[in-house]
């Protein structure tokens, strides 16, 4: 069975080429054919990798789904037109956890789903008021998180990566 193994509906992909093919089969092969293929494929790109600076392919993935988790790569506040968003730390944490809030959807997860944070600031005294605005995205039960103050590969003040729980 061919699929796809990259976009926002990768796993989606494969369960409909999947539907497709048992239709196809009478009883027992369709038996045989369910226990085969059980097994999920065991990594799913999610999202395609972008260009960084002057057009330079970027090495990793937005995420990956690996069973029943995904992993969200760090984001930064980039815009939709791929600029650094003006306004501080309070406008870069908003747009970082959209950015995370967007590549989790294409996984077909929310933030509600997210097990652990992992947050870099690239100036420890930003912490309160990037708090208070993370605090706002993760009402209820927050997950992990673990900050650091660490200098950014580019001229961010935030970024977060992700791993989110969602049972397929």
């Amino acid at each position: 069975m061919e699929v796809e193994s990259s976009g926002a509906n990768a796993y989606a992909a494969f369960q409909a080429a999947r539907n497709r093919e048992l239709k196809s089969m009478d009883a027992k092969t369709k038996n045989a054919a369910k226990r085969a293929t059980a097994k999920k494929p065991a990594k799913i790109q999610i999202g395609a990798p972008r260009s960084g600076a002057g057009g330079q392919a970027l090495p990793f993935s937005p995420a990956i789904r690996a069973g029943d988790f995904v992993y969200v790569s760090g984001q930064v506040a980039h815009a939709e037109n791929g600029e650094l968003v003006d306004g501080g730390i309070v406008a870069q944490t908003r747009q970082t956890i959209e950015n995370l809030r967007r590549i989790l959807e294409k996984a077909g997860c929310t933030l509600d789903d997210v097990i652990k944070c992992n947050v870099w600031l690239a100036d420890a005294r930003d912490f309160w008021s990037f708090n208070k605005i993370y605090a706002s995205y993760f009402p209820g039960i927050p997950p992990a998180r673990s900050t650091v103050q660490s200098p950014l590969m580019i001229d961010a003040k935030i970024e977060i990566d992700c791993v989110a729980y969602r049972p397929l």
